[in-house]
């Protein structure tokens, strides 16, 4: 169900931050997190896979991350979908995102 490279949030830590799975071993996961530079490890039942398919994304948007790119230069989230999508399914070139709903920061 879940795999190296998937991002996933933890369910004990009310989702609070976005992590990438960099590791597997015995049954522990190990993360990175994507927006910020902290590393964990979570059991199995502990993490959350947001929904993903064919046509659609659904992400977990943290608190103080831009949707996108705005004048801080701060990591947005649609540039982290986009090298998400562009890793897990080796695309070549640009990889377009369309975002439906904005609830940016104030």
């Amino acid at each position: 169900m879940f795999g190296v490279g998937d991002y996933v949030t933890r369910k004990s830590y009310n989702n609070d931050i976005v992590f990438k799975v960099i590791d597997i071993r015995d049954n522990i996961y190990y993360l990175k997190g994507v927006n910020f530079r902290l590393y964990a490890d979570s059991p199995k039942e502990d993490l959350v896979v947001l929904y993903e398919d064919n046509h659609i994304i659904v992400v977990f948007k943290p608190q103080n991350v831009p949707c996108c790119e705005d004048a801080t230069g701060d990591k947005d989230l649609l540039t982290v979908i986009k090298e998400y999508i562009k890793e897990k399914y080796d695309k070549p070139g640009n990889v377009y995102v369309g975002l439906v709903h904005r609830l940016d920061r104030v």
